[in-house]
């Protein structure tokens, strides 16, 4: 909302897009999403889709957790072209590796150097970033910042961390964009034995300060065990390590880390042993 000012004048950019287009360009498109499915109509371009749900011209069947990531076996035009290892959790990043698999073949890269190069991809900083392990709890970095981003980033953690707990630390980025969004978060943080939620960003917003806060985004949480709003990354610091217990994982996501409350956590851990 404070970019576009509502999902409309979002989708029109990339109907723009693929409306500029020609026939000599080629598109590779999600047909698992929707409104993916309904702009294509709008381009000219050669279009080729790929998906996790069927349909797809490049699609990803048996999908399922391989260690720290993901194993999927990739199909192309009715046969099997390999099975695709990637070292991101969730099924969004085996999505991602089919796309990625689909462009470079598309762009004359050999099948067996794109999916070992994919198998060697390790992510990049704040997208899903383990940062260590102290007394038997994980501690994972995530730029998520939207509930699309936070309910996928979450559901990797359960899928990979299971039967461990999931907490999370959420920070929300600016007033307008948590104002707009507050219903959109209801459910993001589902399975979650405790949310902990920080002060909201402002970034440029300093003037919406009064229009919400974090405690009413704590107040639409639901499917959680626990929600609490803090005042300071070493307060969210003391309420994670106080309740987090070995084998579990804390998801920490922010746009700008949240006063290095990753390092704070560690720190409190370290001195005091996990329930």
């Amino acid at each position: 909302p404070d970019v576009f000012p509502d999902p409309a004048a979002y989708e029109a950019v990339f109907r723009q897009l693929l409306e500029y287009l020609g026939p000599e360009d080629r598109l590779i498109a999600n047909s698992d999403d929707p409104t993916v499915r309904r702009l294509l109509s709008r381009t000219r371009a050669n279009v080729e889709t790929y998906g996790l749900r069927g349909g797809a011209d490049w699609h990803g069947r048996d999908v399922q957790i391989a260690g720290d990531g993901m194993r999927f076996t990739a199909w192309h035009e009715g046969k099997i072209l390999a099975v695709v290892t990637t070292r991101l959790p969730g099924e969004h990043n085996a999505a991602n590796a089919l796309a990625a698999l689909a462009t470079a073949v598309r762009v004359g890269v050999p099948v067996s150097a794109a999916v070992e190069a994919i198998g060697r991809f390790q992510g990049v900083g704040r997208r899903f970033e383990v940062r260590g392990q102290v007394r038997g709890v994980t501690l994972v970095d995530d730029y998520a910042h939207n509930p699309a981003k936070v309910r996928a980033t979450l559901q990797a953690a359960q899928d990979r961390f299971h039967p461990g707990r999931v907490l999370a630390c959420f920070v929300p980025h600016t007033y307008s964009r948590t104002r707009s969004l507050l219903d959109a978060y209801a459910d993001a943080f589902s399975g979650c034995a405790l949310v902990v939620i920080g002060p909201i960003e402002p970034a440029r917003e300093r003037h919406l300060a009064h229009t919400v806060s974090s405690q009413d985004l704590a107040r639409v949480i639901r499917g959680v065990d626990d929600v609490v709003t803090v005042d300071s990354a070493r307060s969210a610091a003391y309420k994670l390590a106080s309740a987090a217990r070995p084998g579990d994982v804390i998801v920490y996501m922010s746009v700008r880390g949240f006063n290095d409350v990753i390092a704070k956590t560690a720190e409190v851990l370290e001195r005091s042993p996990v329930a």
